[in-house]
């Protein structure tokens, strides 16, 4: 018999093919920060003059249904702190997520 290991990732689109949790940056919201940084570079400012920033959002995101195809009881309190709670961490991997 295999075990199967538990999984985090960091991109809530591995949740969608079953990995059972990811936690990371809001790679939308990092894109457009990025967007922010590109224009600055390209309006002339040094890239050296520009701050480093930390991810302003992480995202918390389960699939439920791998977890309990694992045998893996997901807390209420867990669940209840995902960061969109119409995402994975109520559905399937046929869900779509409403965050894309």
């Amino acid at each position: 018999m295999r075990r199967r290991l538990p999984t985090l990732y960091f991109s809530k689109k591995a949740v969608k093919s079953g990995i059972p949790m990811s936690y990371g940056a809001d790679t939308l919201a990092a894109s457009r920060r990025q967007a922010c940084f590109v224009d600055r570079i390209l309006k002339g400012t040094r890239p050296s003059d520009l701050p480093v920033e930390q991810p302003a959002r992480v995202e918390l995101v389960i699939n439920q249904k791998t977890a309990r195809a694992l045998g893996l009881n997901v807390p209420e309190g867990l669940l209840a702190s995902c960061s969109n709670s119409r995402s994975m961490s109520v559905g399937s991997p046929e869900q779509p997520s409403q965050t894309d």
